[in-house]
């Protein structure tokens, strides 16, 4: 008896009886689908359930009864019809069997799908056959739109767009044929990251190779379109600020060559796309030409000046030339890394012209003089932890909205927002990978996506006609490694789920005391391939994949020991910070400093733990502990907002809360808040004197003393920083004594005490050198530069100045930022203002990076100097007056204390006058940041750029 597949499934019924029942129906399907092939009764319930029923030996037998006149004899399927009329060539016949997709109304098991899916390509194979046929017959012309139509319904089948191309090449229409192949190339990039196959690429080389039209004279070549931008089909997100600032940078006349680069699926040509097409009206003529392999560089010089309306005959710089010493053109180069000697084509065009303006995607830079390479990252990806409309708003959530919707018109993103970004995490915002997820939701729900994403990624190089059962099967592959685990080593993987990114062995060992061998366990983890090593500056340290890690976290929120397992790693992280505070100061600090960059996430992530464990001990001890890490590495917002968490779970007049509020109140002054800082620092002394905690009351009046140095009040501020210092000194806290040094120092100076504040500040730099802390070196060299600045001598602060960014370096932002200033401001005196604007350019956005208002306000006064030196007094009048309403100097005044900068707002007023500077002063003090800095950035480009 036939059974019928290739539609829902069918079978005879009698005259005046009832049919079989969809799970009937779907034992039938499977039974003949096997054909000879013996099944036991459990794989032949797994096959015809979706899942189990209570009782499946009685199921599997109350269906075989309903079966019984069905089953009298062999089975076969109309696909076995199908199989042997496509063999003989007779596909129209096959073909008519279909009735609808095959299996649709039993294909919700997993064989089921699979089989579904295997006779789906074993239609779509008879139709490529039977059009492969119908153009080797001659019948090209009238079979060009029904390719057409497969290759839009399945853009993913390289044999599809190999058709279309003979059929058009056939039909005479070449220079579709070759546009043809160009899109191919862009939906595979697009859609499954790969370039086209040998087979694609020897067919396009056919065709180049013959310039003529098919039966046209050889001799004549045939214009072709050019090749204009092409219309984006989808929608974009998140690239707002990077097209507008590739845009920028496109149009600028001293560029000639951009290149973005990235991974495969970063986004890198659309991204051009959009670059291209917002500044199309400025060019005479915009092109976009994707790059091939089988193009060399004298075709793609040809294909370029074919694209720009010039004479691909004649020399490629005669040709240009014919358009006028006024021509400016857009060339996009699409994926020229595709292309072995890019450069070299890259090379003669800049040469061949000087209008014409390159945008290039590459995988790679081409290191080319004058190039100027662009990154273009992930999408933004939301914390799976945020508010709904936080993660909704996220690029790579409404990315994956809009093509999941597309795929699937019934799908929403609200209640589903958590769940996508997951997803959106799983995959760390690359758009290729998220747009090849969200075209799954046609096919499986949410929660199956996220499963076979934990599992493997292997999921996403999936074609669009389905998902291969073994890439759908990784949970197995991991399960089959970790089952080769011994018991010990299963129980050490499924700790490494603990930590947050990457670990060292001494952490496994502390989280596993009651594991033998914890390296011999580790190792054989590394050998199954379940952990990797990753580089790290300060020593060797392993990364667990995100699948396995995820399929390990599994287990271990499920194991009885999770409780204490994670109460070790915050104990481990406790001792660590502990040493490290003691050694980070001094030769081995910046080793310190990068073991805790590894560690942050950790050290967070225990901390919250800890608080939601009612642990509050641990919290505050963790917390405590590495706070000069934090400070050190500039993160004062993160470290603040886990301390404003603790300080919340303590008792509000407890001696916790004195050692907190004396923390926050040194991250707030970090900050630049200047009310917070004096809030936290006047109830952190009041606490610390009650409790007796000499520490925190040091700690409290140091801080508390330079806000109301800071302010002006010297006469409550200097005695109790001088309380802070005689405080620190006695209980030998390094960090805090050179603290309060600092601020004595700038006590002086406000009351005009110059030569005490130069001898408070090599006091302090004699402090610093014998503790060999490099840090601190760093920030007094940089000080003494700025008092060599008041001093009027720019030499000295320009040597001092850098050397302290030499020592800082990338290890301690807060200094090398500051330095950095000083040295713009020491180029300033001595007349160097490019170098003054690009020293300013590095240290604006480490400014806005560490969070801290004073820096980024004296970022805009030196550029206000930069102004004036540059002749444009209004811009730096403004500039001085967005800056006072960012971060006022002390005492509230108007002109700032340092004397460079006070000379430079004295030089604008006097070249405006007196009623134009005071309106100049009332329109920075109105400028909302944004524009004060984008004000800023204008100045720092025009001296950069004089032209």
């Amino acid at each position: 008896m036939e059974v019928g597949v290739l539609g829902p499934v069918s079978v005879p019924v009698p005259e005046g009886a009832t049919g079989p029942g969809k799970r009937a129906r779907a034992l039938l399907a499977v039974l003949a689908l096997a054909g000879a092939e013996p099944l036991t009764d459990d794989e032949l319930v797994a096959r015809t359930w979706p899942t189990p029923p209570p009782d499946p030996a009685g199921a599997l037998d109350t269906l075989r009864a309903q079966l019984v006149s069905y089953l009298a004899g062999p089975l076969t399927t109309d696909a076995d019809r199908f199989v042997a009329l496509t063999a003989e060539s007779h596909f129209d016949e096959a073909l008519a069997l279909w009735r609808g997709e095959p299996l649709e109304d039993v294909r919700d098991t997993t064989y089921l799908e699979a089989q579904a899916r295997r006779l789906t390509e074993l239609r779509l194979t008879a139709l490529e056959d039977r059009l492969d046929l119908g153009v080797r017959e001659g019948r090209s012309a009238e079979l060009v739109d029904e390719v057409r139509e497969l290759v839009d319904q399945h853009p993913t089948r390289e044999r599809l767009w190999g058709l279309l191309m003979t059929a058009l090449y056939a039909a005479g229409r070449r220079d579709e044929a070759v546009s043809a192949y160009a899109e191919a190339r862009e939906t595979l990039a697009d859609e499954l990251g790969i370039e086209p196959g040998e087979a694609l690429q020897q067919l396009l080389t056919g065709m180049l190779r013959n310039d003529a039209e098919p039966g046209a004279d050889d001799a004549a070549p045939q214009p072709r379109r050019r090749a204009r931008i092409p219309a984006l089909t989808s929608s974009t997100f998140g690239r707002e600020a990077l097209t507008a600032e590739l845009a920028d940078l496109v149009v600028r006349d001293d560029v000639r060559l951009v290149t973005l680069t990235g991974i495969g699926g970063s986004g890198k040509s659309r991204v051009a796309t959009l670059v291209a097409t917002a500044v199309e009206q400025q060019f005479a003529e915009a092109v976009f030409l994707p790059v091939t392999e089988v193009v060399n560089a004298q075709q793609l010089a040809v294909e370029v000046a074919l694209a720009l309306g010039a004479d691909p005959r004649a020399d490629l710089a005669d040709a240009l030339a014919a358009f006028g010493a006024d021509f400016r053109g857009l060339v996009v180069l699409d994926n020229l890394e595709s292309m072995t000697d890019g450069s070299t084509v890259v090379r003669r065009l800049l040469e061949a012209s000087a209008g014409l303006t390159l945008l290039v995607t590459s995988r790679l830079a081409l290191h080319l003089p004058g190039e100027h390479e662009r990154p273009v990252p992930p999408l933004e990806v939301p914390g799976t932890a945020d508010r709904r409309d936080t993660i909704a708003a996220t690029p790579s959530v409404r990315l994956f909205a809009d093509r999941a919707t597309s795929a699937e018109p019934s799908f929403r993103l609200e209640g589903r927002e958590h769940d996508v970004a997951e997803v959106c995490a799983l995959l760390d915002g690359l758009p290729l990978a998220l747009e090849l997820a969200a075209a799954r939701v046609k096919l499986l729900p949410l929660d199956r996506i996220i499963d076979g994403l934990r599992t493997s990624l292997d999921l996403l190089a999936t074609g669009a006609t389905g998902i291969p059962e073994r890439q759908r099967a990784m949970t197995t592959a991991i399960r089959w490694s970790y089952d080769r685990l011994s018991g010990d080593q299963q129980l050490v993987c499924d700790r490494l789920a603990l930590f947050e990114r990457g670990f060292t062995i001494e952490a496994v060992e502390a989280v596993c005391p009651d594991v033998d061998g914890v390296v011999e366990a580790l190792a054989a983890i590394v050998d199954a391939r379940l952990v990797r090593a990753t580089p790290s500056r300060a020593e060797v340290r392993f990364v667990v994949l995100g699948t396995v890690r995820a399929f390990a976290r599994a287990r271990l929120f499920a194991r009885a020991d999770l409780m204490s397992s994670r109460a070790r790693l915050a104990s481990y992280l406790t001792g660590l910070a502990h040493a490290s505070a003691g050694s980070l100061h001094g030769t081995d600090g910046a080793i310190v400093q990068a073991r805790f960059d590894d560690d942050a996430a950790d050290i967070a992530a225990s901390t919250t733990w800890a608080l939601e464990a009612g642990r509050i001990g641990a919290a505050v001890e963790l917390l405590l502990a590495s706070l000069s890490c934090w400070a050190a590495a500039g993160r004062f917002n993160e470290a603040l907002g886990l301390t404003q968490r603790v300080l919340d779970a303590v008792p509000a007049q407890g001696p916790d809360a004195a050692r907190l509020l004396a923390a926050a109140a040194m991250l707030s002054h970090q900050l630049t808040d200047h009310e917070q800082t004096r809030s936290y620092g006047r109830r952190a002394l009041d606490l610390a004197e009650r409790h007796g905690d000499r520490a925190s009351a040091a700690m409290a009046q140091t801080f508390l003393g330079a806000e109301l140095v800071l302010a002006g009040d010297l006469a409550d501020g200097v005695p109790l920083a001088e309380a802070g210092a005689k405080g620190a000194e006695a209980l030998d806290l390094y960090p805090l004594a050179r603290q309060a040094l600092s601020v004595l120092a700038m006590g002086r100076a406000i009351a005009g005490d110059l030569d005490g504040e130069r001898r408070a500040h090599e006091e302090r730099l004699e402090l610093v050198r014998a503790k060999g802390d490099l840090g601190g070196t760093a920030d007094a060299l940089n000080t003494l530069a700025e008092i060599a600045l008041d001093e009027a001598d720019a030499a000295t602060a320009r040597v001092f100045a850098a050397e302290a960014v030499d020592l800082a370096g990338q290890r301690l932002p807060p200094v090398t930022r500051d330095a950095t200033i000083t040295l713009a401001r020491a180029a300033i005196v001595e007349g160097d203002l490019a170098g003054a604007a690009d020293r300013l350019a590095d240290a604006l956005p480490l400014s806005e990076r560490l969070g801290q208002s004073l820096s980024l306000a004296q970022c805009m006064r030196v550029g206000a100097c930069l102004a004036v030196a540059h002749g444009d007094a209004d811009a730096a009048v403004r500039l001085f007056a967005a800056a006072h309403v960012l971060a006022p100097p002390p005492g509230e005044s108007e002109v700032p204390f340092e004397q460079d900068l006070a000379a430079g707002l004295a030089e604008a007023r006097a070249a405006l006058g007196e009623q134009a500077a005071r309106a100049a002063w009332t329109l920075g003090s109105a400028l909302p940041l944004a524009a004060a800095r984008a004000q800023l950035v204008e100045q720092l480009e025009r001296v950069s750029s004089p032209a």
